[in-house]
Parts: structure tokens; C-alpha cells; sequence
């Protein structure tokens, strides 16, 4: 599992390409399709999301959010 710290938001990605989101989501930097804040980890579905593919690596900042697919593809 890893763990990616924001600002305000953070990611958790599991063994399995689970990617969760939590915290503050005033811009949608959690990728929800919404602005509502967090407070506990939400699942953001890989099948929806990413096409199918597993979340192996996630990057949060201040005003960015990014991860990186099994097949090699990034998300911004």
C-alpha cells in the first residue's frame, strides 16, 4: 500500500490497484466528479476512472493530483 499526501487530500493505493481519496475536494483535485470534502477514503473506481486498469503509483500537491496505471498510462 502506498499512501500520497496533498495538501488538504490524500491517496491510498492498495496491492490490489485500488485507489482511494480523502479530504478536502474544493477543486476536485480527488477526481470524484464532485467538490463535496472527504473525510473518510473513498473508493474512486478503477473500472470507471482508469478504463479497468490498476492504480500502481499516486502523486498528491498542492494543486495537482496524478497516478499511474499498470499499462503505463498517467492520470491528471
Amino acid at each position: 500500500m502506498t499512501l500520497s499526501l496533498g495538501g488538504k487530500f490524500s491517496f491510498m493505493v492498495t496491492e490490489y490497484g485500488d485507489m482511494y481519496g480523502f479530504g478536502e475536494n474544493d477543486t476536485g483535485q480527488l477526481g470524484l466528479g464532485n467538490f463535496a470534502e472527504q473525510p473518510h477514503p473513498v473508493l474512486i473506481s478503477s473500472g470507471v476512472a482508469f478504463a479497468g486498469d490498476e492504480v500502481v503509483m499516486s502523486s498528491a500537491g498542492n494543486s495537482h493530483s496524478a497516478c499511474v496505471s499498470r499499462s503505463g498510462f498517467v492520470y491528471t
